[in-house]
């Protein structure tokens, strides 16, 4: 499995209070994305930086874009020390550039976004607490996602996706089974990141289904919070990344082997998938 270095970084950091939280975008070309020059890409950061969570850093990778997309985060990371830019000087993919930007962060939990789409002003401080809650009554979780709904060009609410599981039991059997865990962020502990070694570089769009799979094989516990908390925009030009993305024949095609890939490791250490326990297919928590 590949793994990039940390490239070219501006260091100033935040550290006021514990446990400090990274939201992480990886861009190539996202000012040029978009209706008008910038604007998808300055919303996707103006909505990390306006997390109402206490203590928070942003930490965009900028893989190897050819247009105003680094003057852009530079000129946002001189106004504040929340942002940390580091920066590709070759494009070398999504995969590549989330790893990027989680070794340039410092974070307890690292939350990987889109470059074009918007999280909510409390995303961070409700998965914080529906983890804690989790956490409490026995469900370790290591990694978590949450409702979404999608949203087009204009911000314009398209549709609402609110039915995923929440349950680790449903979203373990649904992935390994299926390859389908309907969220926008795949938040993931900074151990368990650490422990996966991030996402394998050879995918070109499924690396986060593929990082949820080999978490399973590693007996950790994916959640998901039950709220939308995410804005994910499904217009052409968008960062198609996400376990749910099956945009086009090539990405499904992709997603499919590595749930394949998934289910032969599976036999050939001789798990199951178990059939889902009674009770549990309706089972979400608030």
């Amino acid at each position: 499995m590949g793994r990039a270095g940390t490239g070219e970084t501006n260091r100033p950091r935040i550290f006021d209070m514990n446990p400090l939280m990274s939201i992480l975008i990886t861009t190539k070309n996202g000012y040029s994305k978009g209706p008008r020059p910038g604007e998808w890409l300055t919303l996707a950061i103006d909505s990390a930086l306006a997390q109402d969570y206490p203590n928070v850093e942003v930490v965009v990778c900028n893989d190897g874009s050819d247009d105003a997309t680094r003057e852009t985060l530079e000129e946002y990371a001189g106004r504040t020390r929340k942002l940390i830019v580091v920066n590709h000087h070759l494009n070398r993919g999504i995969a590549a550039g989330f790893n990027t930007a989680q070794e340039a962060s410092l974070g307890g939990w690292v939350f990987p976004m889109g470059d074009d789409d918007i999280l909510e002003p409390n995303f961070i401080s409700v998965m914080d607490s529906h983890i804690r809650r989790e956490r409490a009554i026995g469900n370790d979780l290591s990694l978590c996602g949450q409702w979404m709904e999608f949203i087009d060009a204009d911000g314009n609410l398209k549709s609402e996706r609110a039915g995923t599981a929440t349950h680790p039991d449903m979203i373990r059997i649904s992935l390994s089974g299926h390859g389908q865990f309907d969220c926008g962020v795949l938040a993931a502990s900074r151990d368990a990141w650490n422990a996966l070694g991030g996402y394998d570089e050879k995918w070109r769009w499924g690396g986060d289904l593929d990082f949820a799979l080999r978490a399973i094989e590693a007996n950790y516990l994916i959640g998901c919070t039950p709220r939308v908390l995410y804005k994910y925009r499904t217009t052409q030009g968008g960062n198609l990344w996400n376990v749910s993305a099956l945009h086009t024949a090539e990405h499904q095609s992709e997603l499919n082997e590595i749930v394949r890939a998934h289910q032969a490791r599976m036999v050939k250490t001789g798990r199951r998938m178990e059939a889902p326990k009674r009770g549990l297919l309706h089972e979400y928590r608030s």
